[in-house]
């Protein structure tokens, strides 16, 4: 049985006791004069801030990531249900693990939408960051190991001119389509258990999103 398997990772931001201090001054007031809504404004500004955060590895980190191999969904995340805690390093290593398992057949493939450009890059830096090496096959040269398959650029055909998200992909191929947004998964995955369902449900969507393109693609 293939050992293949399709992945997709949720991050947050740091906790707010390792954010670098968000900056009031920067924020564009114009010609603001009240300050109820100046106060609105700069509170904008840091949830902004915040939801940025997420998404740069030496601000945020992985929260949680999902796995389907051969139609089975699993997640392995800082939070789970019935209280188990799992550090980002555990999550980290397991996934590596996981690829160096995978790698064991060269006719495997490790499948996502964006991974080159954004999933691949942001753990091997969390990777760093918590001193865990990630496996030295991971790239030749500049290049990721063919093993991993970025949907986005199979769906490109070769064309460069920038990026393309998986909701708009699934929409034009007329799949599972997007459950929520993902600038609030870290909200709800730390939430009250209704909302952290959500979020798990959310990932969970998220990975039959990418299966089904790459179904659709001849990936799979």
């Amino acid at each position: 049985m293939s050992a293949s398997f399709v992945f997709d990772i949720e991050t947050g931001p740091l906790p707010a006791d390792q954010l670098p201090p968000f900056d009031e001054s920067t924020v564009k007031l114009g010609a603001l004069k009240d300050p109820v809504k100046i106060k609105a404004k700069i509170e904008e500004a840091r949830a902004a801030y915040v939801e940025r955060a997420a998404l740069d590895a030496t601000t945020g980190r992985v929260l949680a990531i999902g796995y389907d191999t051969n139609g089975n969904f699993e997640i392995e995340g800082s939070v789970i249900a019935g209280g188990n805690i799992s550090m980002e390093e555990e999550i980290l290593t397991e996934f590596w693990d996981r690829c160096d398992n995978t790698h064991l057949d060269s006719d495997n493939k490790i499948i996502g939408f964006n991974i080159h450009g954004f999933d691949l890059p942001f753990m091997i830096r969390r990777s760093w960051i918590n001193n865990i090496e990630p496996p030295r096959w991971l790239m030749r040269g500049r290049y990721f190991d063919p093993m991993f398959v970025d949907l986005m650029q199979v769906w490109a055909c070769g064309d460069s001119r920038g990026y393309q998200s998986m909701d708009r992909v699934a929409t034009a191929l007329g799949t599972t389509r997007k459950n929520g947004d993902g600038a609030e998964f870290h909200k709800l995955w730390f939430g009250d258990k209704k909302q952290h369902k959500l979020a798990v449900e959310y990932l969970q969507n998220d990975i039959a999103m990418t299966r089904d393109i790459a179904s659709r693609l001849g990936v799979l």
